[in-house]
């Protein structure tokens, strides 16, 4: 489920969290911890990795969240 904020949040978070790639699974650890402190109604913005996306978009998912893709670089 989605996972709970203490304390009123904010409206935006906009974050560059580490890829994931070396430390495997802290890029999802950045993402729940920025989804706890957005509130209800909110908007988490994050860059990852295009290899990663896959991967991110699952565990968004998986944390009750609607996941959009706002723009890829190629």
């Amino acid at each position: 489920g989605k996972p709970r904020r203490r304390g009123p949040g904010f409206d935006t978070v906009v974050m560059n969290p580490p890829f994931g790639t070396r430390n495997k699974g802290i890029d999802v650890l950045f993402l729940q911890h920025a989804l706890k402190s957005v509130v209800d109604g909110g908007a988490v913005y994050s860059l990852h990795k295009s290899t990663t996306r896959e991967h991110i978009y699952s565990a968004a998912v998986a944390m009750v969240c609607s996941p959009n893709l706002r723009a890829a670089l190629t």
